[in-house]
């Protein structure tokens, strides 16, 4: 007799569908950032480190009427970056700190308030700021005050309040 045992609980657990994301025709990726930030000049707090300078690999480069499927995963446990990462299907595109200005822009009526979203982004491509390595993040919180930040790579996201983004390649 075979006994089965039931599969270990996955750290990544669908939360919501954003829907496809498309970019916009005028997007450039190597100005994204500085024109996010002119864009917003009020209502939001910015990390100064989030630059296009900073942030010019991403993994996959946005290009204009690309379309990308944005997917939220809460966390079943608290989890670091690295962690997450593995967990992330094979389809997934990492498209770091433009990814994430896009979904503000475009998909804010979507984004649940007082929440943080992140950007995971592989190892090798995450921002070192001489202390430590670092992810994008925003928090959205109307009441607050929005937040475009980093979040560190190896320090665990929390299960309670941080949702992970997926983005995958629609064709």
């Amino acid at each position: 007799m075979t006994v089965r045992r039931p599969a270990p609980p996955s750290l990544l657990v669908a939360y919501r569908d954003l829907g496809v994301l498309k970019i916009p025709p005028a997007y450039q990726h190597d100005i994204q950032l500085a024109r996010f930030r002119a864009q917003y000049p009020k209502g939001i707090q910015f990390n100064p480190l989030l630059t296009d300078d900073n942030f010019s690999s991403c993994g996959h480069m946005l290009r204009p009427w690309d379309k990308v499927r944005v997917r939220v995963f809460r966390l079943g446990d608290s989890a670091p970056t690295n962690v997450v990462i593995k967990e992330m299907s094979t389809e997934s595109v990492f498209v770091g700190a433009q990814g994430l200005s896009l979904v503000f822009t475009h998909m804010q009526d979507k984004l649940e308030n007082g929440r943080r979203y992140v950007a995971p982004l592989p190892r090798a491509l995450a921002l070192n700021d001489g202390t430590a390595l670092k992810v994008p993040c925003f928090r959205f919180d109307s009441e607050l005050g929005h937040e475009f930040q980093l979040g560190f790579y190896y320090a665990p996201w929390l299960h309670t309040s941080d949702l992970i983004l997926q983005f995958e390649r629609v064709s």
